[in-house]
Order: structure tokens, then sequence, then C-alpha cells
């Protein structure tokens, strides 16, 4: 079976599965996948973090996700195939488009300073460095991590042998 088939039906049996939507008590029907694709270069990321979703929620978190992956790609890094191949362009544009007025506050060069650092080489370089303390920066992030908590909690137990993540369902039917 191709890898595609596969992702269908795995995709299906999480909405038949799931009674609701992760984040209310609506009927899935899209998949959320979190952390979001947007996070991933060629949305390579971990399998099994799916979850049922409305569309309505689905979508409704897609200019934070935008805002979030652009931030994450920030780097002082002296060559980032990330910047260099184009995809970086690509993240500015989406989120030009889902977040209008987040590039400016990000890229404000009022707040800007530069500060020398050294590079993999040893040599120092000049670096731009970023103050993302605006208010849309703030808010769109903020709703990020209100959607990412949402559904995962550092897990603790009382033995040394677990470990990992708490989902929202499995809080709810925890009784450790």
């Amino acid at each position: 079976m191709g890898q595609a088939n596969q992702k269908k039906i795995t995709q299906r049996a999480i909405l038949e599965t799931e009674e609701r939507c992760i984040y209310r008590a609506a009927a899935p029907t899209t998949i959320e996948h979190m952390p979001p694709l947007v996070l991933f270069l060629k949305c390579q990321r971990p399998k099994g973090l799916e979850f049922a979703a409305c569309k309505e929620c689905n979508n409704g978190t897609k200019d934070a996700d935008a805002v979030a992956a652009l931030c994450s790609r920030l780097s002082n890094a002296d060559r980032d195939p990330y910047w260099e191949n184009g995809d970086g362009d690509t993240s500015l544009h989406t989120v030009e488009r889902d977040a209008p007025g987040v590039r400016d506050e990000v890229f404000d060069a009022r707040k800007a300073s530069t500060s020398w650092m050294r590079g993999r080489s040893g040599v120092l370089t000049p670096k731009t460095i970023l103050v993302a303390d605006g208010p849309l920066p703030k808010a769109y992030l903020d709703v990020f991590r209100g959607e990412t908590g949402h559904r995962f909690i550092p897990r603790t137990c009382r033995d040394a042998a677990c470990s990992g993540w708490w989902g929202t369902k499995d809080i709810v039917n925890y009784h450790g």
C-alpha cells in the first residue's frame, strides 16, 4: 500500500474513533496537526501527533501557526538553508497574508541592534538582534502557546519509568 493511501486510512481512523473536535463539542471533520506542519522543513514532522478537529477550529489558528513558524526560523547562523533556498521568503509572505503587521513589528529597524558574534569558523561577524516585543507578535504567539498547551502537558509520574506528554484525552481519563 502506498504512503498516501496509508495516510488517508490513518486519518479516516482518527475521525471515526473521535466523537468530538479536540477543542470543542463539535463533530470532527478534519485532521489537526500539532505541532503544525508549517513548523517543519518540507513538512517532515513526527508522526502520531494528529487529532480530530472541526474545520473551523483547525483553520482558526493558521495565522498564529505562521507567526510561530517565522519566529522559530530566525537564527544567528552564518548560513541557513531555510533562508537561502527561498522558504524564508515564502514564510514572510504567509505571515504578511495571514497576520498583517507582524512582519513590520518583528523586523522593526528602530528596535534592532548589532552584536558581534562568532560563527562556526570562529570569526566574529556582525549579527542583527531583533526585538519582537510588539503587541501583534505577542498576541499571535500567545494564541500559539495556548493551542500547544491545550494539547500537551509535560507528564510527571510517581515512578521514574514514566515520561512523555499527556494529551487532553489522557488527562480526562487518568486516575493515577
